[in-house]
Formats: C-alpha cells, structure tokens, sequence
C-alpha cells in the first residue's frame, strides 16, 4: 500500500478534514446552550465533562454522528478539558465563579 493510499484511508481524505473543521463551530454552538455553572462543573470534574460530551453528542447533526464515534467525541473532549485547566489563568477563573 502507497502512502498517499494510507494517509487517504487513516483520515479518511479531505471529506473528514472538512468534517472536523466544522465539528469545533458546532460544538462551541451546542455549548453556548450550557449555564455557567454545568461549564464550570465539567471543567473540574472528568465525569461531569463525559456527561456533558456526552449530551453534546446526542445534539450533533446526523451527518457529524455518522463519521465521529461517541466515545471518540467524549475522550477527546475530557482530553482537551485537561489542556485548558492546565493553564494557571483557566484554573483562576473557574475558581473565581
């Protein structure tokens, strides 16, 4: 198998690029939904955020459902909480209320 063959089938060529770049927009609309304090719970506890990921799942169009796994969806953003509370700036301001 060529290379341009494998990167073509590993990401699944520029259709999923495509699929990813909208995904962010369509996530930070669903979370805009959320009142402070379910971000502010998510952001410090791993299960609260997995519920959460979880419910932003269930709202995602059909289309984005059919190319992202749940558990995917959930892991990457229980894994992008962890980077944003790393910052000593976030952890001030989830504190702070």
């Amino acid at each position: 198998m060529g290379l341009k063959s494998y990167v073509g089938q590993a990401t699944g060529g520029f259709g999923m690029v495509k699929q990813v770049g909208m995904l962010v927009p369509t996530i930070k609309r669903i979370i805009k939904g959320y009142d402070k304090e379910s971000i502010r719970s998510a952001l410090t506890d791993d299960e609260a955020m997995r519920q959460i990921a979880s419910e932003v799942y269930d709202k995602l169009p059909i289309s984005m459902k059919s190319k992202f796994d749940r558990e995917w969806l959930i892991n990457e953003m229980v894994k992008n909480k962890n980077k944003l509370m790393s910052s000593k700036r976030n952890q001030k301001k989830v504190k702070r209320g």
